[in-house]
């Protein structure tokens, strides 16, 4: 449970919310008109396995777009979210790959760290 400090004033600082339900989707119609007009053959470059993760990326976009419509979400953490699976989709597939290897190494490491190292399942068999 978060606990609040007693007699602590309101804080003044609100973030501006900004309705993206129309900006994102239009903003995504945009990208994918622009993509096609200075960027022909970019679609059918993203079906290989080298361009996959930028084809993850206009998935998620579309998806984002489409939620933002439905949901009324804010604008600023959707360009955020959209920036940053850009960015990250720009990496080549073999550092996915390297990432994946090491995130499974370390989530075996932790998990068995963990479970041999639980206060909660010594207090079990005590």
């Amino acid at each position: 449970m978060l606990r609040q400090m007693p007699n602590r004033p309101e804080s003044k600082f609100r973030v501006p919310y900004i309705n993206a339900k129309y900006v994102a989707p239009i903003m995504f119609i945009a990208a994918v008109w622009l993509t096609l007009e200075y960027a022909p053959g970019h679609f059918e470059e993203t079906l290989t396995l080298e361009r996959f993760p930028m084809l993850l990326f206009w998935i998620i976009a579309a998806l984002v777009a489409l939620y933002s419509f439905l949901k009324n979400f804010s604008l600023i953490p959707v360009l955020g979210l959209i920036s940053c699976f850009y960015l990250m989709a720009q990496e080549h597939h073999s550092n996915w790959m390297r990432f994946l290897v090491w995130l499974g190494a370390g989530l075996v490491v932790y998990f068995f760290y963990s479970y041999r190292n639980s206060k909660l399942s010594s207090r079990k068999k005590g």
